[in-house]
């Protein structure tokens, strides 16, 4: 069966390329990458007259107990903190840590291609800060959609003068679009990122791929934390970096894998199978 064939390819794939240490390297880059970028998101959305409480919500589900209470007590902070000198601060040491994320990202999907690295590492760093600037709003309009869009459908219901049925249906609808949001990110982090030239209708079954497993093993992983593995318990307050660590790697893994999966339908149907 073609999908039996497929997965043994992904496995060789992930095997020969190194997929795990790849994608342990993303991970510790991101994590000096994490929280400036967190940082900079949650000082922007400070700006806009919010409830603190209703957007860091929307993280809940798919992060584990300890990690979303670091998470949220930074972010009511800063939230509730207008700072203009945190924000050029956060905004300048994120695109530095972040271009280092990027380069990982490129690395491996590059070598998912078979293709070189670039050498200009100028031209990289100012990629990595246009195309962070690019996800930044790109998550913030996702994030902003789950978080609002209660408050927009109900804004639209009345200023339309609707039956109120469609709130709701509108108002259940923000999570498949929140969903297509997060295919759109990854469809160009998987079209725009690598050396070689992917077409986005290329780059989508990887963006599904990633989207579905990260929810899922995220979703996972919160559900073993929170009842199964309190690392705060036996490790104490370094157990939230220790669950930061794991999540992020399941993160890298997940991306590295969509593009490996692009790479492999890309190769199937030039009938070039390449691992």
């Amino acid at each position: 069966m073609k999908i039996t064939e497929n997965t043994v390819k992904m496995a060789l794939r992930y095997k020969n390329h190194h997929i795990s240490s790849l994608a342990s390297q993303l991970a510790f880059d991101m994590l000096f990458s994490f929280f400036p970028f967190l940082i900079l998101l949650l000082t922007l959305v400070g700006f806009i007259n919010v409830d603190p409480i209703e957007v860091i919500g929307s993280l809940q589900n798919i992060m584990p107990e300890e990690l979303y209470n670091l998470v949220s007590t930074l972010a009511l902070q800063l939230l509730q903190t207008r700072n203009g000198n945190l924000l050029s601060f956060s905004l300048m040491f994120s695109l530095y840590t972040a271009s280092r994320a990027f380069r990982a990202i490129r690395y491996g999907l590059n070598r998912a291609y078979n293709e070189e690295e670039d050498k200009n590492k100028i031209k990289l760093i100012i990629l990595s800060v246009l195309f962070m600037i690019v996800i930044s709003f790109m998550i913030i309009f996702v994030l902003g959609f789950l978080v609002f869009g209660e408050m927009i459908s109900l804004e639209l219901v009345q200023w339309l003068d609707l039956d109120i049925k469609l709130f709701y249906f509108i108002r259940y609808l923000r999570y498949p679009i929140g969903f297509a949001g997060m295919i759109v990110i990854f469809t160009a982090i998987y079209k725009l990122i690598p050396s070689r030239r992917i077409k986005c209708r290329e780059a989508l079954p990887g963006a599904i791929f990633t989207s579905i497993a990260w929810i899922i093993l995220s979703m996972g992983f919160a559900f073993y934390v929170n009842n199964y593995g309190k690392y705060t318990d036996i490790y104490g307050s370094i157990g939230v970096v220790i669950v930061l660590m794991v999540w992020l790697q399941i993160t890298s893994t997940t991306i590295l894998l969509g593009g490996e999966l692009n790479a492999l339908l890309m190769y199937d149907k030039e009938n070039n199978f390449k691992i």
